[in-house]
């Protein structure tokens, strides 16, 4: 069994997740998303609390909670062990998060696209040993990308990066150095 280091986590929480740090989440943001484009110019970090309007539906939690210029949000967690149903849980975060935007008479159009993005110290996609980011929207069947936006789901598996391999000049390439050294961090 792996053992559970935490410094890992209160790294993750502590340089995106302070307001301090918002330019940095949003170097992260851009990074992530945007391939290193300055796309989002402004982020501001909201209570990760994701209460439920409806009483008998989950409350949720998430480690960074993030809303950006143009109105889109962005949740951000780190896991670090393999829990059950962590797919169907990131898929339940994001669903939740979009729908609690819209109040009792609000229009539909106005609800702003969300993005869950997962960095795991574990590997996920067990069937894909070489593939580190994946990054999924919806879209039919047959290819066609859903074009009224919602929901992104974006997974990073930390234990497949291979640093050695990685170009320095990948847009991660330092995050990825970043989070996968925290654990050696002594303060």
């Amino acid at each position: 069994m792996k053992f559970l280091d935490l410094r890992n986590d209160w790294a993750f929480k502590r340089v995106f997740g302070s307001r301090e740090s918002t330019g940095v989440l949003r170097g992260f943001l851009n990074d992530t998303l945007h391939g290193g484009s300055p796309v989002i110019a402004s982020v501001e970090i909201l209570d990760p609390y994701l209460p439920s309007r409806l009483h008998k539906l989950k409350n949720s939690a998430v480690d960074v909670r993030a809303r950006t210029a143009d109105g889109a949000e962005a949740l951000i967690e780190m896991q670090m062990l393999p829990v059950a149903g962590y797919g169907q849980r990131v898929l339940y975060n994001g669903a939740k998060c979009l729908a609690s935007q819209l109040g009792r008479s609000a229009r539909y159009d106005r609800i702003r696209p969300v993005t869950v993005i997962s960095v795991l110290d574990f590997v996920f996609w067990k069937d894909r040993p070489a593939q580190w980011f994946s990054r999924y929207t919806l879209r039919e069947e047959q290819g066609h990308r859903w074009t009224a936006g919602g929901l992104e789901l974006v997974f990073i598996e930390l234990p497949k990066v291979d640093s050695a391999r990685l170009p320095e000049r990948h847009p991660l390439h330092d995050w990825l150095a970043l989070l996968k050294n925290a654990p050696q961090w002594r303060s």
